[in-house]
């Protein structure tokens, strides 16, 4: 299919008459309808209604069909171009949940992007749901999630477990250690991190409690948390970084809030060579290694010390 003939069909579209789509396209009318003949010869399908005394087009039902499937095409008419350009690069997919592509990836992203110029990498926020169907399509090579499932295609592998923290903004007038008595739901910025956490909610606040605002994206807590006694329950993780960046206040509990784990996965059978892999995990446990050392988390992998160059 030529893609000087999608782009006839786009702007007759857009245009409403075949007249004007030539003149944008700067051809004569008569070229442009060779190309709409051209794809309707070649897809065996009428795409407009031709009637005469009508000034204005009409798809058909076919017609309507391929126009839907334009930004698809599209996509895939840029990826195709563009695989002279990165022949000599090896693209690699990571996804990730919002709150460790936020607040751990970057640094990882840098350190493994130093030592592999030639890898094109790319990242996606991705649900686990998501994740493990784009690992067993092919469309992610690498993932970070918080949910274990089993998959003939995909290797899962635990990678750390952190505490869940209460937080709220500087103006907010929790005392430092705070009783779950003390907070009001009503206030609460919920985010559904996991499952687990999402069943300890409706016990603590009753299954039908409302709180304040449910939000999915981890930069959205440190605007909400300006309204005061606002108060979210987070990973440490994110608690770490959204104090170092905005006035945030991380409190103590008496309370058992259940910690988040996290794993990663990667496709039994990948079609990448597995050293990329290998070496992004390496990259990725270093951080962990350290992050642990300062008590914001536990890995939840063995490792020496040594094969990871830091003693």
């Amino acid at each position: 299919m030529n893609n000087s003939d999608v782009i006839a069909f786009s702007e007759v579209v857009k245009q409403g008459s075949f007249s004007k789509a030539a003149e944008k396209l700067f051809i004569t009318q008569s070229a442009l309808s060779s190309k709409i003949k051209n794809l309707e010869v070649e897809l065996d399908c009428k795409l407009f209604y031709r009637r005469k005394g009508v000034r204005y087009v009409e798809l058909t039902k076919a017609g309507k069909d391929f126009l839907n499937l334009i930004d698809r095409w599209n996509k895939l008419w840029f990826e195709m171009s563009n695989i002279k350009s990165t022949v000599s690069d090896i693209s690699f997919v990571v996804s990730a949940l919002n709150s460790i592509s936020t607040s751990l990836l970057p640094q990882v992203f840098l350190n493994f992007l130093e030592g592999n110029s030639k890898v094109f990498l790319k990242t996606e926020d991705l649900s686990s749901y998501a994740s493990y169907d784009a690992i067993e399509n092919r469309t992610v090579d690498f993932s970070i999630v918080v949910d274990q499932r089993y998959s003939l295609n995909v290797s899962c592998n635990p990678l750390f477990s952190e505490k869940m923290v209460i937080i709220s903004g500087n103006n907010s007038s929790f005392s430092d250690k705070i009783d779950l008595s003390e907070l009001d739901p009503s206030k609460f910025i919920y985010c559904p991190w996991f499952l687990e956490f999402e069943q300890w909610c409706q016990v603590c606040f009753g299954k039908n409690f409302k709180p304040y605002i449910q939000i999915q994206i981890v930069h959205q807590i440190e605007f909400m948390l300006t309204n005061k006694d606002c108060w979210c329950i987070v990973p440490n993780t994110v608690a770490q970084m959204l104090v170092k960046k905005s006035n945030i206040k991380v409190h103590e509990t008496n309370s058992n809030l259940p910690k988040r784990k996290i794993f990663y996965l990667h496709s039994i059978e990948n079609r990448y060579e597995n050293h990329i892999i290998s070496e992004l995990i390496y990259h990725l446990k270093c951080e962990l290694i350290k992050l642990e050392k300062n008590g914001v988390l536990e890995c939840d992998f063995q490792y020496v010390e040594k094969d990871f160059e830091l003693i």
